[in-house]
């Protein structure tokens, strides 16, 4: 799937909200202005390129913009401290659902983790 750009984004994100607030899609103008755009033929780009890679489909008429696909959520996930392999580590955590360690030796190469690798966990508490 082909990676969305910042704009790409902030426009879908914008279609998706304007439609659950409205109930119809928002104008080719709707979206110029809300992203302050001189030129809305850089909307109409913006709109293609998401209807090339299946974000939405769009016809000619007013309001046709209709959503195809769920855009994923990125996670910020804060590397919290290190974690030498095989020693417990008890630090303290916030309530963040993942956090991230770096690894530091190699006792879990069989494991595929090695040295300086970034391990991604879940914070069950």
């Amino acid at each position: 799937m082909k990676t969305l750009t910042k704009k790409q984004k902030q426009i879908l994100d914008f279609i998706k909200d304007y439609i659950s607030e409205n109930g119809i899609s928002p104008t080719i103008e709707e979206i110029r202005k809300k992203l302050k755009l001189k030129a809305v033929s850089t909307i109409h780009e913006h709109l293609n390129n998401l209807k090339k890679s299946g974000y939405l489909s769009k016809d000619n008429s007013p309001r046709s913009i209709v959503l195809k696909k769920k855009i994923k959520t990125v996670l910020k996930i804060p590397i919290v401290g290190k974690l030498i392999a095989y020693q417990p580590n008890k630090q303290v955590l916030d309530s963040s659902t993942y956090f991230a360690l770096r690894v530091r030796g190699n006792h879990m190469s069989e494991e595929g983790i090695f040295d300086n690798d970034i391990v991604i966990l879940k914070n069950k508490t």
